[in-house]
């Protein structure tokens, strides 16, 4: 991606992954796979780096364009919950660096593959005076670091809920890539609730307004939601936005059973879906967040493709 994420995605549509919680889920890891640190996907990095890079190879082998880290809580505002702050840069760079290996195995001429470092929205909110914008852009930067010295080829910041926390990180990174020179692709994600706004009460046309003057290459929506309630907002990004639009929605919305959250929407309609963003939104990214499988992915990449 590295390598001009504008052009590919002009030659054609872009793939990103699906979810990586869901297939962690899935493994039945016991605490000592943690370290101790239950509920902490990202120590996952350095106990069980074969775990992660067998979700990874999941989707490059269907065909995904680009993963994502497996770093979407690994700021040290979380990881300090496990007593983890002081890994931040570690488990990143770890991270980094797991997935730049796997995506060398299968990249190729015709279909080189990408690494995307997964920039989650954190647990505390400047809006609702839980953070301060200061600490927000002081408690990204070890993360941030950590991505770009492990070789992503691009970064995205996403689920984002608080159009101040964004701004906050995207300064944070802004100010990394004028620091080192560099300057990789970058995208925003934004979610929205079923009231049609952020968590803070941000519509789409606040978020674009906002965003306008950061040096993203796109901005998009993932997460919250299932397909169906994104159409209204990529409608709204198509008209006033005029870059790259992205989007990753949850395999529907998520319907709790007995303690246990499933997402319901099956692979070809959700795959039909995000052919229609792109055929008649115009949609330049495609990927999955909660509950969106590998076969959700298989579905896609076969729909968007073909």
């Amino acid at each position: 991606m590295s390598l001009n994420l504008n052009q590919l995605c002009r030659e054609r549509i872009v793939v990103f992954d699906g979810a990586m919680g869901t297939q962690i889920q899935k493994l039945n890891l016991c605490s000592d796979d943690y370290r101790g640190k239950t509920g902490c996907n990202e120590i996952l990095n350095l106990s069980r780096p074969q775990a992660i890079r067998e979700i990874h190879a999941a989707y490059l082998e269907l065909g995904c364009d680009v993963i994502e880290t497996n770093t979407f809580g690994a700021n040290s505002v979380v990881l300090a919950d496990y007593d983890l702050s002081k890994q931040t840069y570690q488990i990143n760079l770890a991270a980094a660096k797991l997935a730049r290996e796997i995506v060398r195995d299968f990249s190729t001429r015709n279909q080189p593959r990408f690494v995307a470092g997964s920039i989650g929205p954190g647990t505390k909110l400047p809006s609702l005076a839980q953070i301060s914008f200061h600490d927000i852009q002081r408690c990204y930067l070890p993360q941030i670091e950590g991505l770009i010295d492990g070789g992503v080829d691009a970064l995205i910041v996403e689920t984002s809920q608080d159009l101040l926390h964004l701004k906050a990180v995207l300064i944070s990174i802004t100010a990394t890539f004028r620091k080192r020179r560099i300057k990789l692709p970058l995208i925003a994600q934004v979610t929205m609730e079923k009231t049609g706004k952020m968590l803070v009460g941000s519509d789409m046309m606040t978020v674009i307004v906002a965003l306008s003057p950061f040096d993203i290459d796109a901005l998009g929506l993932n997460c919250s939601t299932g397909p169906d309630s994104m159409t209204g907002h990529l409608r709204t990004l198509s008209r006033h936005w005029d870059r790259l639009i992205s989007v990753m929605p949850n395999a529907g919305m998520p319907r709790v059973e007995n303690g246990n959250i499933y997402y319901d929407l099956q692979p070809e309609l959700f795959a039909d879906q995000l052919k229609n963003f792109v055929a008649e939104i115009g949609v330049n990214i495609v990927g999955g967040c909660c509950g969106a499988t590998p076969e959700h992915l298989k579905a896609v990449v076969h729909s968007v493709k073909h």
